[in-house]
């Protein structure tokens, strides 16, 4: 994995994208610190990349949702999640 500065980028853009196809990933930083990730598709594998990205990062949010759920002091019981359920279907079929 090749870390790369934003500075890096903007000044020698097109050597940054040839060590792309040796490294397929390259990690964008801002001051050293990690703020993008680039890497290497085709056309052929587009969309099978941006599918395989976008889910990882649906479930990175559920997880940090799940966590922040968990650290709450009131949380909802099973129970008041049914009954909240229930509540909102008797009052749809009304």
């Amino acid at each position: 994995m090749k870390f790369v500065g934003i500075r890096d980028l903007r000044n020698d853009s097109s050597r940054v994208l040839s060590e792309l196809g040796n490294n397929q990933e390259i990690i964008l930083t801002n001051g050293g610190k990690p703020v993008a990730l680039i890497t290497a598709v085709s056309e052929s594998t587009l969309e099978n990349t941006l599918k395989a990205i976008r889910q990882a990062l649906a479930t990175q949010a559920v997880n940090r949702m799940q966590n922040a759920a968990m650290k709450m002091e009131n949380r909802v019981t099973e129970e008041e999640i049914e009954a909240e359920i229930l509540a909102v279907r008797r009052e749809r079929k009304a």
